[in-house]
């Protein structure tokens, strides 16, 4: 399938596309996220090993420093390494 072909497959049978133009996953969405880390930060956020995997996925697609990247998980989850909850 050409890629310029996901859209209309993804409409007409109710998928989920990935890295092509119009998919519901493109290659990198209006946030500046990779398909990867879309769909874990979209479904999967609760788990903690998939968040940190997207980050690291993410900054393998875009060169991008995944530390910066912030999102609920990761805050609840550094808290409990701040000096204040010794």
């Amino acid at each position: 399938m050409l890629p310029e072909e996901v859209a209309t497959v993804q409409a007409a049978q109710g998928a989920i596309g990935f890295d092509a133009p119009r998919a519901t996953y493109p290659q990198k969405n209006a946030e500046g996220f990779c398909s990867f880390a879309a769909l874990v930060y979209e479904r999967l956020a609760d788990d903690p090993a998939l968040v940190e995997m997207a980050q690291i996925v993410q900054g393998a697609d875009f060169k991008t420093n995944w530390m910066l990247i912030r999102r609920p998980v990761v805050s609840r989850g550094s808290a409990r390494f701040s000096p204040n909850n010794e």
